[in-house]
C-alpha cells in the first residue's frame, strides 16, 4: 500500500503509524512496515516518522532485536537533519556506553559512523562531519571501556579499519588502547 499510495495517501499512512510508533519499532511485524515506509514514503513524511522517536526511549530501542532495525533504517535512508538528534543522543557517555555493549546496539554506532563518514561528495558533508566529530569525541574518551567489551570492541575496530575522515580518530584510539 505504501509503495503504490499518492500523497494524500501517505499522509494517512504516515498519522496511521505515528499513533504508537516506538511500539510499532519494537514489534518483530511491525518494525518492518515501519522501516519500509521510511524507505518508501515522501521524504518529509518519512522525516516526521523518523522525529516521532526523538523523546522515546533510544537506548532500549537501539538495542532491541526489532527496533535496532528501525534506527538504522532511518540512519542508511534519511537525510541527516532528520536523525541528528540520535547522533547527539550517542554523545552522552552513558547513552553510547549502553548501546555500544548490547550486541544490537554495537550495530547502530557502527551504520551511524559509516554514513556520518561517507563520500565527502555526499550530501550535508560538513554537518555530516561535524556530528562525527561530536560523536567520536565520546568513543575516543571512552575506547579503553569499549575495546573491553564482548560488542563495543566490533565499534573500536570498526573505527580502527576506517579511513578517510577517521584517520585522525583511528590514531587517538590506536594511542589510548595500546600504548
Amino acid at each position: 500500500m505504501v509503495e503504490c499510495s499518492n500523497p494524500e495517501e501517505q499522509e494517512i499512512v504516515m498519522e496511521h503509524l505515528i499513533t504508537d510508533m516506538f511500539a510499532l519499532c519494537m514489534d518483530k511485524s511491525a518494525c518492518r512496515v515501519i522501516q519500509l515506509a521510511i524507505q518508501k514514503l515522501e521524504t518529509h513524511l518519512a522525516s516526521r516518522l523518523a522525529s516521532e522517536l526523538r523523546d522515546s526511549d533510544l537506548v532500549r530501542l537501539s538495542v532491541d532485536q526489532n527496533g535496532n532495525h528501525v534506527i538504522q533504517k532511518i540512519i542508511k535512508t534519511l537525510p541527516v537533519s532528520a536523525w541528528d538528534y540520535i547522533v547527539k543522543f550517542f554523545c552522552n557517555d552513558e547513552n553510547l556506553i549502553s548501546v555500544c555493549q548490547d550486541k544490537y546496539g554495537c550495530r547502530v554506532v557502527q551504520s551511524t559512523i559509516e554514513k556520518l563518514s561517507e563520500d565527502p561528495e555526499k550530501e550535508c558533508y560538513n554537518q555530516r562531519l561535524i556530528l562525527l566529530q561530536q560523536l567520536m569525541v565520546g568513543i575516543t574518551r571512552n575506547c579503553s571501556q569499549l575495546a573491553s567489551n564482548e560488542f563495543a570492541n566490533y565499534v573500536v575496530q570498526h573505527v580502527v579499519k576506517c579511513n578517510g575522515a577517521m584517520e585522525r580518530f583511528r590514531d587517538v584510539i590506536i594511542e589510548q588502547c595500546l600504548l
